[in-house]
């Protein structure tokens, strides 16, 4: 069971009896069915049930945070993670949680915060030996919101091969067209980024941003030629 696995894991305080284990897997069963469904308000609600079983154990606040990001609904996300960090033991570090904070300090324009959630992150999991290409597509996009093109670049590029060697075939096509738009933005080499944008293109053809970059380049080019 789920919840059992983050206990052993993480080291989250036993609870007191199995029948208040049971109603807390029923509830985060129907947690994650709501959540899978988008049924973000659902979902919160179920885990505000659990949370009130289970108020110790920092693994519901950071799931209910997880809800809250894609919920769009970030300063109360970010309370979550203040209170799920608080509740970690100290010998546990949750990638997910940086990762996902990162998210919802971005969501707040708040792109100091989220760099540095990205780069803890990012270090943590290279200390066991991962290597996780969303967080780097998602640190990519705070150094785009900061105009750091070249460093936005170097992490599509990354996040785009790791995606292409687990055969993901969306993310590799959506990372490696972010790269070529940093090019396009770079403005060093516009027949490379013309180049790597029709690619993007071809192989994603809904991307109305390629498309559009492709546009504004040839028409570019057209006037000064």
């Amino acid at each position: 069971r789920a919840n059992d696995w983050d206990r052993e894991v993480s080291g989250a305080p036993p609870v007191d009896s199995p029948a208040q284990s049971q109603a807390i897997q029923q509830a985060y069963d129907l947690a994650r069915k709501a959540y899978s469904e988008e049924r973000f308000d659902d979902a919160i609600r179920y885990y505000e049930i659990i949370i009130g079983l289970d108020p110790n154990s920092f693994v519901w606040y950071e799931r209910r945070g997880q809800v809250y990001v894609d919920a769009n609904r970030f300063k109360e996300a970010l309370e979550d993670f203040q209170m799920a960090i608080k509740l970690t033991p100290e010998n546990y570090v949750s990638v997910g949680l940086l990762a996902n904070r990162g998210l919802a300090h971005e969501g707040l324009y708040m792109w100091k915060e989220a760099l540095e959630d990205y780069n803890e992150a990012i270090r943590v999991g290279g200390s066991i030996g991962n290597k996780y290409p969303y967080v780097l597509n998602s640190r990519g996009n705070v150094y785009a919101s900061l105009g750091e093109w070249e460093k936005a670049r170097s992490d599509y590029l990354e996040s785009a091969s790791i995606f292409q060697k687990s055969r993901m075939l969306s993310a590799t096509i959506f990372a490696s067209g972010n790269a070529a738009l940093m090019l396009a933005q770079m403005g060093t080499d516009d027949d490379g980024a013309l180049r790597e944008l029709r690619a993007a293109a071809r192989r994603g053809p809904a991307s109305i941003d390629f498309r559009a970059a492709i546009a504004a380049l040839e028409w570019d080019r057209g006037r000064k030629d």
